[in-house]
């Protein structure tokens, strides 16, 4: 049924997955390159960035970042 964090909650689908086996979590490079960092929260980027000491969100494009997303690490499938 799928990976599980450590509180229980099912990953999403499409989560992306350390190196560590952990799903990703914190600022990371952006991996739509809009960005120079981007949150991830469960393996999965959020609409905050960060660009330097500025950070922001991202309003519009939201909802197809994970069509613009190039990363090392893996893929949870769902």
């Amino acid at each position: 049924m799928g990976e599980f964090v450590e509180d229980d909650r099912p990953l999403p689908a499409g989560a992306l997955i350390g190196e560590d086996g952990k799903p990703l979590r914190g600022w990371l490079p952006d991996p739509t390159k809009r960005h120079e960092e981007r949150y991830f929260s469960q393996g999965v980027p959020t609409k905050l960035y960060r660009d330097g000491f500025a950070e922001g969100h991202t309003v519009e494009g939201y909802d197809d970042l994970s069509a613009d997303m190039t990363s090392p690490a893996t893929t949870n499938a769902a």
